[in-house]
C-alpha cells in the first residue's frame, strides 16, 4: 500500500477542501467522491494495520491459521478498538489538530503496506478460485453470491458512506457536539 498516493490525497482534501466551501456547488463532486473512496479504501487499511500488529504479538499462529477474510475481519476489529482508545486519550489532550491527525494516518497507512500485502494476495487467489470454478453449479451459485454481496457493499457505501445522513437526527443531536469539538480541538465538555 504506496504512502504518496495516500499523503497527495491529504494535500487534496486539505487544499480544496470541497466539503466545507464547495459543498453546495454544482458539478465538480464527481472527482472528489471518486477520492473520497479512495480515502474510505486506505481509512480500511489504517484501521485494519494496528489491529494486524496486535494480533500477530498475541495470537500469531492461530491469526496466520485462520482464512484471510476472517483474519482482516479480526485485524478491522481489533484495530478500530485501538483506535477508539488512542483518539479517546487524545482528544481529552486537546490534541484533535490536523497535524497529529495527518501523522497518526499516515504512519498507520505506512505500517498497512506491510502487514495487508499478503492477506490481500490470498484474497485475489480465492477470488480466482472462485473464477476458475464458476463452471460448475455450485461454483456459479458461489459467484452470484459474490457478486450479490459486493453490490449490496457498494451500495450500502454509495448511500451511508459517500453521501452525508443530514436528518433531524444528526443536527438535533450530533451537529453541536461536533462543531465543539472541531473548534476546541478534544473532548472535554
Amino acid at each position: 500500500m504506496p504512502t504518496l498516493p495516500f499523503v497527495l490525497l491529504l494535500v487534496y482534501f486539505r487544499a480544496v477542501d470541497t466539503y466545507d466551501r464547495h459543498f453546495f456547488d454544482a458539478g465538480g463532486t464527481g472527482l472528489y467522491n471518486l477520492l473520497r473512496g479512495c480515502f474510505a479504501v486506505y481509512l480500511f487499511f489504517a484501521i485494519c494495520a494496528p489491529g494486524f500488529v496486535l494480533l500477530g504479538a498475541v495470537a500469531r499462529p492461530a491469526l496466520f491459521a485462520a482464512p484471510p477474510a476472517g483474519r482482516l475481519a479480526a485485524a478491522f476489529f481489533c484495530g478500530a478498538a485501538l483506535w477508539h482508545g488512542v483518539l479517546l486519550v487524545l482528544g481529552f489532550l486537546d490534541l484533535y489538530i490536523y497535524p497529529v491527525a495527518a501523522a497518526l494516518a499516515v504512519a498507520a497507512v505506512a505500517l498497512a503496506a506491510g502487514t495487508l500485502r499478503s492477506t490481500l494476495a490470498e484474497l485475489g487467489g480465492e477470488a480466482a478460485a472462485l473464477w476458475r470454478d464458476v463452471r460448475t453449479p455450485l461454483g456459479a451459485g458461489r459467484a452470484v453470491f459474490a457478486a450479490g454481496v459486493a453490490a449490496a457493499a457498494l451500495l450500502l457505501f454509495t448511500v451511508k458512506g459517500l453521501y452525508p445522513a443530514g436528518g433531524h437526527d444528526y443536527y438535533n443531536h450530533y451537529h453541536g457536539y461536533y462543531e465543539a469539538v472541531i473548534r476546541t480541538h478534544g473532548l472535554w465538555p
